[in-house]
């Protein structure tokens, strides 16, 4: 009878368990998450994520792609001091890292097209979101440019893929020294060097360039993405810090119906 009660009672925790892991509900939820409940599958997602017709990530067949196209460049714009503070803020299944000021770019430039971008933002996907030749990477860094605060603003993404090695630059190191915020809340990170890895990472100049969507809801179009093919190494513990603040949060390769990229080996 006890042994029949114990097994009762740990198939209930288990289940309980699981419906806990796949639901998103409490402060700060953004409506959509990950799991086989709220995921880019389902109507958490909304529908324009689902029918819109150039959708991102995407699967990258590098003979179908030109790098360098419209000679895009990154420039720091404010020599003085060459490091920034920023604000991390743990929005659940994204941590975001923005200025500190309020509607404040942070002083790194996207030229491109006749058009300036400035830096709004950047966030990580773990394990990465677009793909080169079906490889995807351990993480993903997407640098978020906007034309302005407006809501009509063009927007430009740099990605860079992440790749655990035990040999990786102190670009990126100061983004973990005081750990993750819990859900919702932020602080203050001491000034980082991002000018110096946009340098080490070679800028935008051998990138990989389409037009694609914002990888999450709204899933807006029109984005111009840039997407560096040679992945940036970062610690084991940085990789651990990513995932354990954010979990899986990747959005599968999407289906392109103009032939920019490949969905399981096949050109569409």
């Amino acid at each position: 009878m006890l042994q029949k009660l114990f097994i009762t009672c740990v198939l209930f925790s288990f289940v309980i368990s699981i419906f806990i892991e796949a639901s998103t509900d409490g402060p700060g939820d953004p409506g959509y998450g990950y799991t086989a409940y709220n995921g880019p599958e389902t109507e958490a997602w909304g529908s324009f994520c689902k029918n819109g017709t150039t959708q991102s990530p995407i699967n990258i067949d590098s003979k179908l792609f030109s790098k360098g196209t419209g000679t895009p460049s990154i420039i720091d714009t404010k020599a003085i001091p060459n490091s920034y503070p920023l604000k991390m803020t743990n929005k659940v299944l994204q941590v975001e890292y923005t200025a500190i000021k309020e509607k404040t770019f942070i002083p790194i430039s996207l030229f491109k097209d006749n058009l300036t971008y400035q830096l709004h933002s950047f966030h990580y996907h773990v394990p990465s979101e677009h793909r080169i030749g079906n490889i995807h990477y351990d993480a993903e860094i997407h640098f978020v440019f906007k034309t302005s605060f407006d809501p009509d603003a063009k927007l430009a993404v740099v990605g860079y893929f992440l790749e655990v090695n035990s040999y990786s630059k102190d670009y990126l190191l100061a983004l973990f020294s005081n750990g993750i915020p819990h859900a919702n809340d932020s602080l203050l990170v001491e000034a980082l060097r991002i000018n110096g890895f946009f340098q080490e990472s070679n800028g935008v100049k051998d990138a990989y360039q389409y037009d694609g969507s914002l990888t999450t809801p709204p899933c807006s179009q029109g984005v111009k993405w840039h997407v560096n093919p040679i992945p940036y190494q970062i610690s084991y513990n940085n990789l651990i810090y990513l995932r354990n603040a954010t979990g899986y949060n990747s959005r599968p390769v999407q289906k392109r119906t103009d032939g920019a990229g490949e969905f399981n080996d096949k050109k569409i």
